[in-house]
């Protein structure tokens, strides 16, 4: 569900499987042009005729080879025209207002709105994450992530749909297995709420397509934390680093040394790596390699010691850990890395951060972009900008809240969400 360019500019059919429509129950969106092949529809009446049951399972991309289960529905009936039985968009309503009208702006209509019937949808009560991708030994289990790896299953990648049934054996009997658990929940798709839903306006980041730039983000801080208050706010909440006895921010840096952001106090540096979509990278030289540049690049010569362990695997976080500790000053030296929420548990596993926090040495530490935005919102009650930085400000903070969620794909679940629930206030 929710793929594809479609749905940049247009409002996805399939936002009707979860809710709960006006005067039809639950009715669930599959294809497009109304067709289901007749032999599907034979085995559907059949199994239905035989007491076995026919599901949907709901899913969204959460990661490269990796799902979340959205919903899951026991099917009533096929409502399409080879039954005739057609659900036309004339007759089935959300907040009294037609599948036709809901989706008249859409640049492509379709033939008709509703595949399914449905006796009951449910939503898990937990995350529930599927792949297909990772190895595993012995029977499907889950992996160090907690993501269920089902062995055998090929999702479909070009009609992001695809038929599973018990002749597939492991692979049904595992899907089955999530789909029942999700309809033990106790958590159902409600009527759509009669009180408006906004969207939120697009920023000036989002019209130059910069809202996944690294580059704007460290760009923007660096502007505002040129604001010795916000400096002080952003070091002591956001990285909850005490300035204390007259500490004080000199000066911030961008890419001295290829490190995103080097905050310069009267006492020590604080560093800041900023990872959005990229990794950790550098790793094309050895530790020995990365000392010598770091003094050729401060100039320093003499038999200085290396203030890194061997054991560390050679990064860009090794560099720069290398190049702050040669300009040390009374205070140990801070090191972060700034990162979306969704993108911690990626970074942890990484060798490069692992071995580097576990070796003795001073530690990155993880600072999410939810806090960041968190603590913005704080500072927002007492901001005291010169017009400048003020301008910008409200889109920032705005274009920011994409990074965090727990899946690079919420945000734009969330607006697509809105956009259909708006077109419900505003068709009647």
């Amino acid at each position: 569900m929710f793929s594809g360019s479609y749905l940049k500019d247009n409002i996805g059919h399939e936002w009707i499987n979860l809710f709960e429509s006006d005067n039809d129950g639950y009715c669930l969106y599959l294809n497009s042009d109304g067709t289901f092949n007749k032999n599907r529809v034979t085995q559907f009446n059949k199994d239905k005729e035989n007491g076995n049951g026919n599901y949907m399972l709901m899913v969204k991309n959460f990661d490269k080879g990796v799902w979340q289960v959205i919903a899951a529905a026991k099917l009533e009936k096929v409502a399409e025209k080879v039954t005739g039985e057609n659900i036309v968009g004339d007759s089935v309503k959300y907040n009294g207002v037609t599948l036709k009208s809901i989706f008249s702006g859409n640049a492509t209509l379709n033939k008709q709105d509703v595949t399914f019937k449905a006796k009951e949808v449910k939503f898990p009560e937990d995350s529930i994450l599927i792949s297909q991708y990772k190895e595993t030994k012995g029977e499907n289990q889950d992996d160090d992530d907690g993501c269920l790896v089902i062995k055998g299953l090929n999702f479909a990648k070009q009609s992001l749909r695809q038929y599973v049934n018990d002749g597939d054996s492991d692979v049904y009997k595992d899907l089955e297995g999530i789909v029942k658990k999700v309809l033990g929940s106790s958590k159902f798709p409600t009527k759509v709420s009669p009180s408006a839903s906004k969207i939120k306006p697009t920023t000036l980041f989002e019209v130059i397509h910069k809202e996944n730039d690294e580059l704007m983000y460290s760009d923007m801080l660096k502007f505002y934390l040129e604001d010795e208050d916000f400096a002080r706010h952003f070091i002591e909440k956001v990285l909850e680093v005490s300035l204390e006895g007259g500490e004080y921010v000199e000066r911030v840096d961008r890419e001295e040394f290829n490190i995103d952001l080097l905050i310069r106090t009267n006492k020590r540096l604080i560093v800041i790596e900023n990872k959005i979509h990229s990794g950790i990278n550098g790793k094309d030289k050895d530790l020995k390699t990365q000392f010598n540049d770091a003094k050729k690049a401060l100039e320093i010569v003499g038999p200085q010691k290396n203030p890194i362990s061997k054991s560390v695997t050679p990064s860009q976080l090794t560099k720069y850990y290398i190049y702050a500790e040669l300009l040390k000053q009374n205070e140990p030296n801070s090191y972060f890395i700034l990162c979306p929420e969704y993108k911690e548990n990626e970074i942890k596993t990484v060798p490069e951060y692992k071995s580097f926090n576990h070796s003795g040495v001073s530690v990155y530490n993880i600072v999410t972009y939810k806090t960041l935005y968190e603590k913005m919102l704080e500072y927002n009650g007492w901001i005291n900008f010169s017009p400048d930085r003020n301008k910008y400000w409200s889109e920032f903070i705005s274009v920011m809240e994409r990074h965090t969620m727990k899946s690079a794909f919420d945000y734009e679940l969330e607006q697509m969400r809105l956009k259909f629930l708006q077109a419900t206030q505003m068709k009647k």
